[in-house]
């Protein structure tokens, strides 16, 4: 009689360990997503983050420039690796974001310059250009685009009398 009693007590605490066991394997997976979840978030951010500072610094350079020619002999002097093919520039860069050859970039950041210069006359007082850049910084595995601006720069030129 008394090994009756010792079997009903084990084996309702079998059933609560499975069911202990159960609940906190449900709660690891559930916290196993949510961990998983924000390293997505994390790293998806640093990408937009690091996309859209170098957009900025490219448009920088498009907008700070006198004139197209300018602009296209800075980004030859900052980005030496990049590929320029007028009207087109491609950087590469590698997983640290740090800009690379073509062959070992992760990333690519591709500037299409279009030039939309219309020589305005005034009374033959001033002179106007101007120019449209579209950047598009793109994950080079997938073709995702993580980031894209367009910069237009318009520059006027004074004739001296």
């Amino acid at each position: 009689m008394h090994s009756q009693k010792h079997v009903r007590t084990s084996g309702i605490f079998l059933i609560e360990l499975i069911l202990a066991i159960f609940f906190f394997s449900l709660a690891s997976a559930v916290c196993v997503q949510i961990f998983v979840k924000s390293h997505l978030l994390s790293r998806d951010s640093q990408r937009l983050s690091h996309a859209v500072n170098e957009c900025c610094s490219i448009a920088e350079v498009l907008t700070g420039a006198d004139s197209l020619d300018t602009a296209n002999a800075q980004l030859e002097a900052v980005y030496p690796q990049a590929l320029i093919n007028y009207p087109s520039i491609s950087v590469g860069y590698d997983a640290e974001f740090n800009p690379c050859s073509q062959e070992n970039a992760v990333y690519q950041l591709t500037v299409n310059i279009k030039d939309t210069s219309d020589t305005l006359t005034d009374k033959g007082s001033e002179e106007f250009s101007t120019y449209e850049a579209n950047l598009a910084f793109k994950e080079i595995e997938s073709g995702a685009i993580i980031y894209s601006l367009t910069v237009s720069h318009h520059t006027a030129e004074e004739v001296q009398p």
